[in-house]
């Protein structure tokens, strides 16, 4: 899988992203929205994003962490938390 976060920082969704992904033993490329891409070259590209994190997988997009951990969840890469 080719996967892109992008981020803000101090962002605790963006964490909760990378945690999902480091238990689904995926590798990503995070670029800080503002830092590594200038803001206006990130909302050129995806103009339609509402806030951080933004996932692209393989071309996919994922507007949320929810939406990426749905996704990953049903390729079986995680599993859902158990319950007490």
């Amino acid at each position: 899988m080719k996967i892109k976060i992008y981020t803000s920082p101090g962002c605790s969704y963006c964490a909760h992203l990378k945690t999902l992904l480091k238990r689904a033993n995926l590798e990503w490329t995070e670029y800080v929205v503002g830092q590594d891409i200038p803001v206006d070259q990130f909302m050129a590209e995806y103009p339609q994003v509402k806030g951080a994190p933004f996932t692209v997988i393989d071309g996919r997009q994922y507007q949320t962490v929810a939406d990426v951990a749905v996704m990953l969840l049903k390729e079986g890469l995680v599993t859902a938390p158990k319950r007490d």
